[in-house]
């Protein structure tokens, strides 16, 4: 708020000096000597919010001086024994109490305008706004089902959430959950403990099993637990499909360190209606929590 008043006067201070100096030997007709000057005093209102009844009349004060500096130099450099400007019309005396009336006016103007510009641009202050940084997110124990991509038995991948976030009132970001993720390659898991994953993923891995069960041709990709794992599916015939989890990046050659392991495996649509079934299940417990999108 203060940045907005601080701008908002100099930049009128500096217009409006140069407006008196320059149209002072000039005979403008008070209307637009006038008019000119009270706008501005309005946009200087608008850009300061609920300070433009301070800024509007802070501006003017300064303005008149400066400009009759302005003005006082201009003049006196065609006749160096001219007298200092004291007036700009009629209506502007740099005197008291003569100043009291255009400087009420100010008042009036700016703070109209600041009313106005207080809900155009409201402050951060004014508008609820999201976590702080530094404030950390609260996380819950959560029972969900198992949700898996393998035919019973056979390699594939599966994952069980096993704690979410648990949003406040005041919280508009993303929702995030920690699942205990299992490969199983040549009959052998790999068990990943508090892999951190978004929980609108649960609705993109439905969407992807959903379509891929409608015999689109060519394979589809997306990526799962915070972009670190890839899994795409491609139809094998009518009623099988062909899955490779890759994890991102990808190790090199005999590397023996990652959190997950690249499998590729067969499943039939059975697998791909019971994901979409457990999806929604594990979707029903994660909402008695809160939502799963911001």
């Amino acid at each position: 708020m203060r940045t907005r008043l601080i701008a908002a006067v100099i930049a009128t201070s500096i217009g409006l000096a140069f407006w008196w100096g320059l149209t002072e030997p000039l005979p403008v007709p008070p209307v637009i000597l006038l008019g000119v000057p009270a706008a501005i005093l309005f946009c200087a209102g608008i850009i300061a919010g609920r300070l433009g009844a301070i800024a509007s009349p802070v501006a003017l004060l300064f303005s008149l001086f400066i400009g009759s500096i302005i003005a006082t130099q201009l003049h006196q450099y065609f006749r160096p024994n001219s007298a200092p400007v004291s007036s700009f019309g009629a209506l502007l005396v740099l005197q008291l109490p003569d100043l009291l009336i255009p400087l009420g006016a100010a008042v009036v103007i700016g703070g109209i305008g600041g009313l106005i510009g207080q809900r155009l641009l409201p402050d951060k202050s004014d508008v609820p706004g999201s976590r702080p940084t530094n404030r950390p997110l609260q996380w819950r124990a959560i029972e969900c089902p198992r949700i898996a991509l393998r035919e019973r038995d056979l390699d594939g991948l599966e994952f069980e959430i096993v704690s979410r976030t648990v949003p406040d009132d005041d919280y508009h970001g993303g929702h995030f959950a920690t699942a205990r993720v299992t490969t199983v390659s040549g009959g052998v898991p790999l068990v990943s403990d508090n892999v951190v994953m978004d929980l609108s993923e649960l609705k993109t891995l439905s969407r992807f099993v959903a379509h891929a069960a409608l015999g689109s041709r060519g394979e589809r990709t997306i990526t799962l637990f915070d972009d670190s794992m890839t899994v795409a599916i491609a139809n094998r015939d009518t009623d099988s499909w062909t899955v490779t989890c890759r994890p991102v990046p990808v190790p090199p050659g005999g590397a023996t360190d990652s959190a997950f392991r690249q499998v590729t495996f067969v499943v039939s649509r059975d697998v791909l209606a019971s994901v979409t079934d457990q999806v929604a299940e594990a979707t029903r417990a994660l909402t008695r929590l809160g939502p799963l999108v911001g």
